[in-house]
């Protein structure tokens, strides 16, 4: 609002200098475009896994007309991508928005992963995010940890991979969305608002 008012007021303010409206301009792109749409879907953990990977994706593709700050937004949502880590990566199987085919390759890299004896605890290891990368290659052995914590027996999972309607996939599928993103609203709530001030200030 306050870029457009600006705008509007141009030939009768001299409130900030031309730098400065670019500036704004670029923000407002960036929370009008990018950020409403991302923060607004934060909160939903069926979602979450497809908003990161489509939102890091989106990220490259502005690097033509706002180099400093793709380079900025990158940084950014790189160091929070947690839910695509091994750990979580099967959350996307509650999504109803996902096809079945991609959910399937998911589940054949699982299935093909051996189950670990002990799984690792503390921060997990984040992925590296390319134009490229699909869900289904995050999968691998730590994937099994929803799949344990849920109680899902490793038998139903050959059915979850032909589309099968189950109980078991009913009952998953309310596990999941009983698991509260907090602190990742609270991230993009303070984290991400901040990469703007590093993408627009001025050179001092």
């Amino acid at each position: 609002m306050l870029s457009v008012f600006l705008r509007m007021t141009k030939n009768i303010t001299k409130v900030i200098y031309e730098k400065e409206k670019m500036m704004l301009e670029t923000a407002a792109h960036f929370i009008s475009i990018c950020y409403a749409s991302w923060f607004l879907k934060s909160c939903l953990v069926t979602k979450a896994l497809s908003n990161d990977l489509f939102d890091i994706k989106s990220s490259f593709h502005i690097k033509d007309h706002y180099p400093r700050l793709r380079q900025a937004l990158l940084a950014s949502m790189q160091r929070h991508c947690w839910y695509l880590s091994e750990h979580l990566v099967l959350l996307t199987l509650a999504d109803d928005d996902i096809e079945l085919e991609l959910k399937s390759k998911s589940l054949d890299k699982l299935l093909d992963s051996e189950v670990p004896d002990q799984f690792r605890m503390g921060k997990p290891e984040l992925p590296v995010i390319l134009m490229s990368t699909e869900l289904s290659e995050l999968v691998g052995p730590q994937s099994w940890f929803l799949v344990k914590v849920a109680d899902v027996p490793k038998e139903e999972l050959e059915k979850w991979k032909r589309g099968e309607a189950t109980q078991s996939f009913d009952t998953f599928k309310n596990f999941v969305k009983k698991i509260a993103c907090v602190n990742d609203c609270a991230e993009r709530n303070i984290g991400l608002s901040r990469i703007l001030l590093v993408a627009t200030r001025r050179k001092t």
